[in-house]
């Protein structure tokens, strides 16, 4: 079975070692596209063996029907890059037409040779690309708070986080998670706060440091 995703229709190609065993259809991406699919694949296939799902790996167009099919499939489901596609388009002699039937023949002829990278590969980098994306967004959200203490310490007592000349832009950990050796208060009294910036300061070690960020 060959597969060119779109973003409404999905194109599909079911063929055996003869040829095509029914017209190219073109079947809707919703969950009726999908038990549309089993029903031709039990209708034609059956007695035929394993059945190979190759599908062009698009953008995340593939993703909905790649997951649904290699879950009633398990260990069927072949993708393919575009490049991988527009290659065996070439050697078919029709590199440079691209339609949605020619790609339908280069994956079919992919599939045939082997070729592919299986469905759980692909989730396994999935599933790192979301660890990455998580992170960024960690980092990100970090930074911004660590822009909002920065201003709000400004605000209340100027000069105690950074001097006036750095701005916003100066942060206030290094990337250690530890304090910035700049920083450094000490307080009089029960409710009196003098800031004083000494940047002969060692580290976070310093009492009046520990303080402050207290």
């Amino acid at each position: 079975m060959a597969i060119d995703p779109g973003k409404v229709m999905n194109r599909v190609w079911l063929s055996d070692g003869q040829g095509l065993v029914t017209d190219p259809v073109s079947m809707p991406v919703s969950r009726a596209g999908i038990e549309g699919l089993e029903r031709t694949v039990h209708g034609h296939a059956a007695g035929r063996g394993r059945v190979v799902i190759a599908i062009e790996a698009t953008g995340s167009l593939h993703q909905a029907w790649a997951a649904e099919l290699e879950r009633l499939h398990p260990g069927s489901v072949r993708l393919f890059a575009p490049s991988e596609t527009k290659a065996a388009r070439t050697q078919l002699g029709s590199g440079r037409f691209k339609t949605d039937d020619r790609d339908c023949a280069a994956l079919t002829y992919l599939a045939r040779q082997g070729a592919g990278r299986a469905q759980a590969e692909e989730s396994a980098v999935d599933e790192l690309r979301a660890i990455v994306r998580h992170r960024r967004g960690l980092i990100a959200d970090r930074t911004k708070a660590q822009q909002r203490l920065h201003d709000h310490l400004n605000a209340l007592v100027p000069g105690l986080s950074a001097p006036a000349s750095h701005g916003r832009a100066l942060p206030i950990e290094s990337p250690t998670g530890q304090g910035r050796p700049g920083l450094r208060g000490r307080v009089r009294g029960t409710a009196t706060l003098d800031p004083l910036l000494d940047h002969s300061c060692t580290g976070p070690a310093d009492n009046a440091h520990r303080a402050v960020l207290a």
